[in-house]
């Protein structure tokens, strides 16, 4: 909401009228702060009336209406508010917001970016331009809005959740438990908070931790269905299906719109062996069956598929309805693709995309997702297209820019890639991301002094980011300079860079340093962000053999060979520890498994350690290897 209102006093000439002018408006205020919003408005309308030059009034009618939903009066109160002071900023920012409800986001972003530009400190404003880009599904932007409002306001509990819900999506899981912490320690009542932290938790296999975390939404806000979904669906994954149907039943009980709540307490009713009343209550309160002409154990069933249905069809034909009523939005076409995009019907959202541009040619938003709908099909050559399209109507278009230079780098083409983010930096020589791409390209083409140069310069430009740091430190780690690596990998790490490749390297710097309990901890931390990172597997095993704890390390190569039977290096490795325990049989098959999947430079060690071992085997061990054995040629 718009600051009160506060005027200068004049001599005496009017002081009767001013008195009443800050009486009515400062009630109106009040008013608007309790919730009593029809009464705000009588109040503030009879400000007006008075004085109807002051800006602060009608921002603060613009933010009751806004409230109210009557968007109408509210973009009339609020323009009205910045032609009379076009430096307010808390006008602008709620114009955004009004844009936002109603769908129109590339207009709500400019809002509240002037917001911003008036009043650097308006951390709201990067918290609703986060939302936007959360709807969009760009998370990375999405976090990077949630950093710049926390560093304006430290407190800002929405902007932790939210960053957190952006590293969710992103899979970046422990960073984001690592923010909803920070939060909670500004508000420890804060149920989303904890309810969001219990997601995370779940993501990430922990399961006590995650009904704990439900647990304490619930005990600070009892009504939190959703927290009770969730909830039920971890003791549904622990098998306790008791627990888990009691959780459902009270989200249900509290909000019969929870698609999946219902969904799950249907699959339960299903699949447990419940008395007739105990069935009876539950279809009581899955209402969306009585809808229908099925009864019994069907009811129950059909209610799973209607559930799960309902919140989807909903938003689908609320879009349908839109482009009814305005056949000729090329936005409406542009929201639907979107939606469909998401859903991976690409080929229907290459459709609407087409229905847009077919009514607006300039339409960048439609092209541009015409390009990635393209390039999701592997279209390449049509993506590439649009881009350059989109480029005619617009070219210092970034989007388009960046769209092609991908394009390039996955053909081979280095320096067309590279021409393409220079021609980027002379538009937008502040777009220090494009460095860090050129200094990708230098990496890959093994160029590391143009590479290393590049990533400091993104940098110095505010691309301060993890992957920067860790694309250096791969840089260092080819080059064999170990210590330097790790310097960048560990910064990387503090930087709340969640990629498990990270401590991969980490790991593997640590083991060549025999510093073993560290190259431990980091696999373990590869393995926490990614539970089916077979290499992890294969070097914690390797760590594991070097401290002679055997029974760990062929516990790890199993898991290893378990998620990629064609890692060389496990069935070496477990070979050679077979062989330490002279399992022979099990060695020879294990090195053999090694020869076939690699050109082994360690070939001739290992042909002869199966020489030597096959002759250990009994006979029918050895007719059990029959047509396993490979045909050694040259100086083996």
């Amino acid at each position: 909401m718009a600051k009160d209102p506060s005027l200068s006093k004049s001599n005496n000439k009017g002081r009767d009228k001013e008195e009443l002018f800050n009486g009515h408006a400062s009630l109106g205020v009040l008013y608007a702060k309790e919730g009593h919003y029809e009464r705000a408005i009588e109040e503030l309308e009879k400000a007006v009336v008075i004085n109807p030059s002051s800006p602060e009034i009608f921002a603060n009618l613009g933010y009751i209406f806004l409230m109210i939903k009557e968007y109408d009066k509210a973009g009339e109160y609020l323009s009205r508010a910045i032609a009379l002071n076009p430096s307010l900023s808390g006008a602008y920012c709620n114009l955004g917001v009004l844009y936002s409800r109603q769908g129109k986001l590339d207009e709500a972003i400019s809002e509240f970016r002037h917001a911003l530009e008036i009043d650097p400190t308006l951390a709201e404003a990067h918290i609703n331009i986060a939302h936007i880009y959360g709807i969009r599904e760009m998370y990375v932007e999405m976090k990077e809005e949630c950093e710049k409002a926390i560093k304006i306001k430290p407190d800002c509990i929405q902007a932790y959740i939210n960053f957190a819900y952006a590293c969710g999506k992103l899979s970046r899981y422990t960073e984001g438990i690592k923010k909803i912490q920070q939060a909670l320690r500004y508000d420890s009542s804060n149920a989303i908070a904890f309810s969001n932290l219990g997601v995370l938790y779940e993501e990430t296999r922990q399961y006590n931790k995650a009904i704990e975390s439900f647990r304490k939404a619930i005990t600070i806000d009892p009504d939190y269905a959703e927290a009770y979904s969730n909830l039920g669906t971890i003791y549904y994954i622990k098998g306790d299906y008791v627990s888990s149907r009691d959780s459902f039943k009270k989200a249900v009980a509290l909000n019969k719109d929870l698609p999946q709540a219902k969904a799950s307490l249907a699959r339960i009713c299903e699949e447990q062996e419940l008395s007739p009343g105990e069935k009876k209550e539950i279809l009581d309160l899955l209402d969306d069956v009585s809808e229908t002409k099925i009864t019994g154990e069907g009811a129950i069933i059909a209610s799973e598929g209607i559930a799960l249905a309902v919140e989807e069809d909903r938003e689908l034909k609320n879009l349908e309805e839109a482009i009814r009523l305005n056949p000729n939005s090329p936005d409406c076409y542009v929201n639907l693709g979107k939606y469909l995009f998401a859903h991976d019907n690409i080929d229907e959202s290459i459709r609407q995309y087409q229905k847009a541009i077919r009514l607006d040619q300039t339409c960048h938003d439609a092209r541009y997702n015409l390009a990635i709908s393209y390039e999701k099909k592997g279209l390449i050559v049509l993506a590439e297209n649009e881009y350059k399209k989109l480029l005619k109507y617009d070219p210092a278009n970034i989007q388009a820019l960046s769209g092609i230079a991908v394009i390039l780098f996955n053909k081979g083409d280095f320096e067309g890639s590279i021409a393409q983010y220079l021609n980027i930096l002379n538009i937008k020589n502040d777009f220090s991301e494009a460095y860090y791409r050129i200094g990708i390209i230098h990496k890959e083409m093994k160029q590391y002094n143009d590479a290393i140069k590049n990533f400091d310069m993104a940098i110095t430009g505010g691309f301060d980011r993890g992957e920067v740091y860790f694309q250096l430190g791969l840089v260092y780690y080819d080059l064999q300079k170990l210590k330097k690596a790790q310097e960048y990998f560990k910064i990387a790490v503090n930087k709340n860079l969640a990629d498990p490749e990270v401590h991969l390297y980490l790991g593997n710097i640590f083991y060549r340093l025999k510093i073993f309990h560290e190259a431990l901890n980091h696999y373990k931390e590869a393995i926490n962000l990614k539970e089916d990172y077979a290499i992890a597997y294969s070097n914690l095993g390797a760590v594991y053999n070097d401290m002679n704890r055997l029974l760990d390390a062929q516990e790890s190569y199993y898991k290893a060979i378990e998620l990629d039977p064609s890692i060389a290096e496990a069935h070496r490795n477990l070979g050679v520890l077979y062989q330490k325990k002279g399992d022979f049989f099990k060695a020879v098959k294990e090195m053999y498994i090694y020869l076939k999947l690699c050109d082994a430079e360690d070939r001739k060690e290992i042909v002869k350690r199966i020489s030597d071992m096959k002759k250990r085997l009994k006979y029918d061990e050895l007719k059990m290897l029959e047509g396993e054995d490979i045909v050694f040629t040259g100086d083996t």
